[in-house]
């Protein structure tokens, strides 16, 4: 059991460094993007600008779809007998679900750069406090797993 426990906690640990370098280059292109931007921002939800709809949908799409893929594996990942072969499916999916996540972070950056619209900046912001809900520990792991150390 003092093996499994170490197992997972070295798992735990990866995914931590993963996950803060995915939130810390998302953070470092928002400044960027912030600080070469040198338009006046505009608040506006009209449809001359696809980009704003399209960051939109692209973030509610993405989000959803991330959660309902990472739920799938996981049910697969509970038919899984060793637990090296469910930490390793638990990561593999893990990283998909924080990658999907920062796609319509980083489009909306992009968006916000092109157009100037606050909009896009509110939709980062949403994607981010979505992403920083994902913080792998002990207790989500046990959540999403069914696999108690």
């Amino acid at each position: 059991m003092n093996e499994d426990r170490v197992s997972v906690h070295s798992l735990l640990q990866s995914l931590k460094v993963i996950y803060f370098a995915l939130l810390s280059g998302m953070m470092m292109f928002a400044l960027i993007i912030l600080f070469i931007n040198e338009r006046s921002e505009e608040i506006s939800l009209g449809t001359e600008d696809p980009l704003i709809l399209l960051s939109l949908l692209l973030s509610i799409f993405l989000l959803a779809f991330s959660f309902w893929i990472f739920r799938r594996a996981m049910r697969t990942n509970n038919e899984l007998e060793q637990l090296d072969a469910k930490l390793s499916h638990y990561q593999n999916y893990f990283i998909v679900r924080l990658a999907i996540v920062e796609i319509p972070a980083l489009f909306s950056l992009v968006c916000y750069f092109l157009n100037s619209n606050t909009i896009c900046l509110f939709t980062f912001g949403l994607t981010i406090v979505y992403f920083v809900s994902l913080y792998p520990s002990v207790q989500r792991f046990s959540n999403d797993t069914g696999v108690h150390i």
